[in-house]
């Protein structure tokens, strides 16, 4: 029997049953993909600073650990940024890091003036907005894809699983126009062990260093992910309790290169992580051996009484000492730090007073110049002061 000659009610219950299987199998693929794509992790805020703020850590399932490549793939799911997981994090550190920015600044205007401070982020901000207004003929963004595993590989210690993700960058070919080309933008290794209940767990995690080979076993960084969690969470705020003496220039200008210079924003960021990573750990720690968390906790207390217990080394970094107080009327002050001893150059802060305090007005970096005489026509050596154009230049 031909087409033609099927019956109209045939043809059309055919037709819907064509349909339903159709809807059937588009709506079992994209359940499907959003099983395959649903975040393991879920995380919300509460708090409204960055003291007070707090994420409460929720997993969606049960971590996956029958085979050492289930658990792997489990774990490069939770720590790529890139993973669906990772991007469903995105807006909350932002939030993040937004706290941590405003917390800063706060800290800032203690010691500095409001509007110069306002000047600086000006300047920085005009910038990042000449940047964006930059002909449409600017470079392309890279992209960044996410972790995927490359190889197993067993030896008598476990089994490693080895990883990378690669990164699209643009090229200009011969024509002048934008290709991109593919690389290894980052790679590691998991060390994978069976447990006493058969479960798997990791005993390593290293990242690779660029160009090292793999076979090299000082190519890789063991110091990385669970190591960095645990110091975030372990490591002090370095700006608890910061109330500076502004009664004075000389104790103004000292307490800025005291505690809010580019160490401090390093151990400020660490600190500000360390709260948002903080209820994540105890979710993870079935992902891990005894003995890694153990290895793990002793080699961040060691670092952390390293990062914290030498104040006179970082002071030594920055200068030697207060060189002048130079007063230009009751109310306006020039303070000069003496060079530290690797530095050639020399901080130079103003000062303005009001009322009993004193705030920062210009920070500049001087350094020897040689300058000709207009006159004589000789050279002779000579500081000149140059003001910083954002807060970023404050360093070490």
């Amino acid at each position: 029997m031909t087409v033609k000659q099927l019956p109209k009610y045939t043809l059309l219950f055919a037709a819907a049953s064509l349909l339903v299987f159709l809807l059937g199998n588009t709506v079992r693929s994209q359940s499907e993909s959003a099983q395959q794509t649903e975040p393991l992790l879920k995380v919300t805020a509460s708090g409204d600073n960055l003291e007070s703020a707090v994420w409460t850590w929720k997993a969606t399932r049960a971590w996956k650990r029958s085979s050492a490549r289930e658990l792997a793939s489990d774990y490069l799911e939770l720590i790529d940024d890139h993973s669906g997981t990772g991007q469903a994090q995105k807006p909350l550190r932002e939030r993040q890091d937004s706290l941590r920015a405003a917390y800063f600044r706060a800290a800032l205007l203690r010691v500095v003036n409001a509007d110069y401070l306002a000047q600086l982020e000006k300047s920085t901000s005009g910038q990042q907005e000449d940047d964006k207004k930059k002909p449409a003929e600017q470079r392309p963004e890279p992209i960044i894809h996410k972790f995927e595993i490359t190889k197993e590989q067993a030896d008598g210690a476990g089994t490693w699983v080895y990883f990378e993700a690669k990164r699209d960058l643009p090229r200009k070919d011969s024509s002048g126009k934008w290709k991109f080309e593919t690389d290894v933008y980052e790679r590691g290794r998991l060390l994978c062990v069976t447990q006493k209940d058969g479960a798997w767990a990791i005993d390593r995690d290293e990242l690779g260093y660029p160009g090292s080979a793999e076979s090299d076993p000082n190519g890789w960084d063991s110091r990385v992910r669970l190591w960095q969690m645990h110091y975030d969470v372990a490591i002090e705020n370095p700006l608890k309790g910061f109330s500076p003496d502004t009664t004075s220039p000389e104790n103004c200008a000292t307490a800025l290169l005291a505690n809010l210079f580019f160490l401090e924003r390093l151990q400020l960021s660490s600190w500000a992580a360390g709260r948002y990573t903080a209820g994540l750990i105890p979710l993870l720690k079935p992902l891990f051996t005894e003995s890694y968390l153990k290895r793990t906790s002793d080699e961040v207390a060691a670092a952390v009484k390293n990062t914290t217990s030498n104040p006179e080394y970082r002071q030594s970094l920055r200068h030697s000492g207060v060189d002048s107080v130079v007063s230009q009327g009751k109310d306006v002050a020039t303070v000069t730090f003496k060079p530290a001893q690797k530095r050639r150059s020399k901080w130079v802060i103003d000062l303005k007073k009001s009322g009993e305090n004193w705030s920062i007005t210009c920070i500049s970096i001087a350094n020897q110049e040689r300058v000709t005489n207009k006159e004589s026509g000789q050279e002779t050596t000579e500081w000149v002061s140059k003001p910083v154009e954002s807060m970023s230049n404050l360093g070490p």
